[in-house]
């Protein structure tokens, strides 16, 4: 399941599965008032915490993880918004790639096929 879910749903949902916010920033290795700060964006995300909590979705973690790097950069900067908007863009073709086909991504892009062969032992 890849949706491109901001911070604070990822945050609730995560709440949700574990059972609470404390249980949470358990299985996260933080504190429970550093998770609500992020909830609330008081506070960056960090992209470790970011992979930990898509792990516990069950989200792509690869998409958190361009996700958690756009969130870094300052959208007033020129170049740091241009990369950002480019982040953002490949967190939602994956998604989307994955989407479509989610075999394909789990071998790297390969499609394995059975095939005959031509000389056989």
């Amino acid at each position: 399941m890849n949706t491109l879910k901001p911070l604070n749903v990822a945050i609730a949902e995560a709440e949700a599965i574990a059972g609470g916010l404390r249980p949470l920033a358990r299985l996260i290795g933080t504190n429970p008032s550093t998770l609500m700060s992020m909830r609330e964006g008081r506070r960056t995300c960090p992209i470790g915490t970011r992979a930990r909590l898509a792990e516990i979705l069950g989200e792509n973690i690869g998409v958190a993880m361009l996700l958690a790097l756009a969130d870094k950069l300052d959208s007033n900067d020129f170049h740091e918004a241009q990369l950002e908007v480019m982040l953002r863009s490949s967190a939602e073709s994956l998604a989307a790639a994955e989407a479509e086909n989610p075999a394909s991504l789990s071998t790297g892009g390969v499609v394995w096929r059975k095939r005959r062969d031509s000389n056989p032992r």
